[in-house]
């Protein structure tokens, strides 16, 4: 099924070019360049390798199986200069892919995914919500609406938090107006530079 030979396009920020010729079966694997590997190409040709692990035809190949992990790996790592957060995860899913391929037989990949960038920022926004006493559903909102580093209603989320929980609970309570301050240089300054290489 292997029908056609053709080049990954390479290149730096120099311009200059370089080729790497792959066999590939069910996806046309189009020239690319540095400037253009993205997560959506790389989740596309992670799709191509679960589709392949489809043995009803008695026509796997673990060599091709292993020379395209090992070419997705490369294509990961020199995204990984872009987007290192989110190349970790890709990575996670490509070393269990090659553990145990029944587990993504049948399986939509980017779903999995996307399942895991997902779980990864509701722990991270449920950590913040707690620390400053605000609602999970609050932050994740001003999460996803985060834009040019504003929140969208940034007033609503200070008055939101629970400041007479927190002065209760904190013996060394700070008070309201650096509290509230605080909170939100967390939120554009930590929280949102975690997470943010995660979102769309």
């Amino acid at each position: 099924m292997f029908v056609q030979d053709i080049n990954l396009l390479l290149s730096c920020h120099s311009a200059k070019w370089s080729f790497i010729q792959h066999s590939w079966d069910d996806y046309d694997l189009v020239a690319y360049s540095k400037l253009r590997i993205d997560f959506e190409y790389i989740v596309e040709l992670l799709r191509g390798v679960v589709e392949s692990l489809d043995q009803s035809q008695n026509d796997f190949n673990e060599t091709e199986f292993e020379t395209r992990i090992r070419t997705i790996k490369e294509i990961i790592t020199e995204f990984a200069s872009d987007n290192p957060k989110l190349s970790a995860l890709l990575m996670q899913v490509v070393d269990e892919i090659e553990k145990d391929k029944e587990k993504f037989l049948g399986q939509d990949i980017s779903v999995i995914i996307n399942q895991m960038r997902y779980a990864v920022i509701d722990a991270e926004v449920r950590k913040y919500a707690e620390k400053w006493y605000l609602d999970f559903e609050d932050v994740k909102y001003e999460v996803f609406q985060f834009r040019d580093g504003e929140l969208a209603n940034e007033n609503k989320l200070k008055d939101s938090a629970d400041y007479a929980a927190y002065k209760e609970e904190k013996e060394d309570a700070l008070p309201k107006f650096k509290f509230r301050k605080l909170m939100i240089d967390e939120f554009k300054n930590v929280l949102m530079l975690e997470i943010a290489p995660l979102i769309d």
